[in-house]
């Protein structure tokens, strides 16, 4: 009976076994569809997201690519239209020249006015496009923060006089300061907030105060730009530095521009590491205030308080020796004041021979000249025993050539282009012992690139009107065979002859303050002296050049009408 019980229990239990069992493996089977369920959704969730991933960087290729496309489409735009704007001021500012009556006056006026205008707003966008892609590109050079400052404010003093108002400017350092900075770019910031505040401004002061603070060989100045003018609301002032916006839509109507500039201004001081702010109150005037951050330069460049340098040579032999006519012109008229007796060659043989026939005292040696070159023509006078100074002068100021200049043989170097003190400063440091290496250190005549700058072309030349006449007159007696020469090489590809034609192009380019050409030229010297060629850049090489001659044409036209 109890055997027969226990049979009945373990059927039983055998049977509840079975169906855990079943239980066991139907469970089991449906987690496995569900997991094979879940992995394939989820394999097929992978491909849609690598499919929308693909999608998306397409997207932004494309996007990249047309953002690309449209800054260098403003980009070549605006060089497009500067171009034929030059040579307009520069056709317009000859017929200021002539005899008008009182309509004729108006009307150019009008027409100078627009013009500047319109170049003005083309800056804007290609400054804008510069920064929005992150081409922008700063030129730092050793900058005094008080000629900074006196240059913005010397800038607008006619404007503030005109307006009856109190322009100044200040600087609170503890003595002199230099600083390795982009001077053209602070001078940017500087002039664009400077026209606000006196565009805004009817009545009382517009101060321009930089402040600057020392930590061992850093500098950081705070820049400030103060007006009593109009102001603005809190609202204005939250939205000012957004492209295309003013502070209020009247502004536009009333005082015109892009909306551009701040937002440009903006660019360029982030760009420079600093920051920049305004404070405003309606009816108590304004204050833009930004920061840079730079290095110390601990003393003035070699030159810079050179401005009336003068030298005397009387009794002494002065051997010029330069390629291109452009170059012998200037310093044969740089040195008609100092009394001495001058000697020209215009190749590195022709030096070799004067030495041997002629000794000179002192010898101003062009570094890069077709055939035998300054630096070889340098080592073959020394080795045939002359002992007397060589100055090197070459528009390549690099530490590459200074060294290459001192291990041949030469004292020191000048770098084109360069003012009569620089050149006088270095002679005088050279014949006294010293280490000659003036211009290499200078702010830039051509930094800002225009076309042709008669203040800078001027400057260079001490003022003297008839001496910058005579070098645009030479210059474009040999342009054309430079054209030609360029032209040729980058056509042929000659990598060579287009590295020494853009060099001999370079300075005397340099010299008549033909500053975009220079540029350019520089460019297309580098690139030949690392063998490459520059086909593409014929168009626009061409272009500059004409317009390059149109404004020298137009200028030397202009003169000879004012006289």
């Amino acid at each position: 009976m109890d055997e027969a019980k226990w049979e009945r229990r373990l059927a039983r239990e055998k049977v509840r076994s079975h169906e855990l069992e079943k239980i066991i493996e139907d469970k089991t089977r449906e987690l496995y569809l569900a997991n094979e369920s879940l992995r394939e959704h989820n394999d097929a969730l992978e491909v849609k997201v690598e499919g929308r991933t693909a999608d998306l960087r397409a997207a932004l290729a494309v996007a990249e690519a047309a953002s690309r496309a449209k800054t260098g489409f403003l980009a070549h735009m605006s060089h497009e239209l500067r171009t034929p704007l030059h040579g307009l001021g520069g056709t317009i500012d000859a017929l200021t020249r002539t005899r008008l009556d009182v309509e004729q006056r108006r009307l150019l006026d009008l027409c100078q006015m627009s013009s500047a205008h319109l170049l003005s707003v083309v800056g804007d966008v290609l400054d804008f496009s510069r920064i929005e892609s992150g081409q922008l590109e700063l030129d730092l050079r050793p900058s005094s923060v008080q000629e900074m400052v006196d240059a913005a404010a010397s800038s607008f003093s006619a404007a503030a006089k005109q307006k009856g108002l109190t322009l100044t400017g200040k600087v609170s350092a503890d003595g002199p300061v230099w600083m390795h900075a982009d001077s053209h770019r602070i001078g940017q910031v500087l002039g664009n907030l400077l026209s606000n505040a006196l565009k805004f401004t009817e009545s009382g002061e517009v101060l321009v105060h930089a402040e600057v603070a020392r930590e061992g060989a850093d500098l950081r100045t705070t820049w400030r730009v103060r007006d009593t003018g109009c102001g603005m609301t809190e609202e204005a002032t939250s939205r000012i530095f957004e492209a295309f916006k003013q502070a209020e839509a009247a502004t536009t109507r009333q005082y015109g521009g892009t909306g551009l500039g701040l937002s440009i201004v903006k660019g360029i001081v982030e760009r420079m590491g600093g920051k920049i702010w305004v404070e405003s109150k309606v009816g108590e005037g304004t204050m833009f205030a930004f920061t840079t951050n730079h290095k110390v330069c601990e003393a003035a460049p070699h030159g810079a308080s050179h401005d009336s340098v003068e030298l005397d040579l009387s009794e002494m032999s002065v051997l010029v020796v330069d390629d291109h006519p452009v170059n012998r012109t200037l310093c044969k008229a740089m040195l008609a004041t100092t009394g001495c007796k001058l000697l020209i060659a215009s190749s590195g043989a022709e030096a070799i021979m004067q030495v041997a026939t002629s000794s000179p005292d002192l010898i101003l040696m062009d570094c890069h000249m077709p055939g035998i070159s300054g630096i070889e023509a340098t080592r073959t006078i020394r080795a045939s025993g002359y002992e007397k100074p060589i100055l090197a002068v070459s528009a390549d100021a690099t530490t590459e050539n200074a060294n290459a200049v001192l291990a041949c043989g030469m004292q020191g170097i000048v770098g084109k282009p360069f003012r009569q003190s620089d050149l006088f400063s270095a002679i005088s440091d050279m014949l006294a012992g010293r280490g000659a290496f003036a211009g290499q250190d200078e702010k830039s005549v051509t930094e800002a690139y225009p076309i042709f700058s008669v203040e800078s072309a001027l400057d260079l030349v001490g003022g003297q009107s008839e001496m910058v006449q005579r070098l645009c007159e030479v210059f474009l007696e040999e342009l054309p065979q430079s054209i030609h020469n360029m032209t040729t090489a980058m056509r042929e590809g000659d990598a060579a002859a287009q590295e020494e034609s853009a060099h001999s192009l370079k300075g005397a380019a340099g010299v008549v303050c033909a500053a975009r050409l220079r540029e350019l030229v520089i460019e297309l010297e580098v690139a030949g002296r690392e063998g490459r060629t520059s086909p593409q850049k014929l168009e626009c090489f061409e272009e500059v050049a004409e317009a390059t001659e149109a404004e020298l044409r137009a200028y030397l036209a202009s003169e000879s009408l004012g006289t």
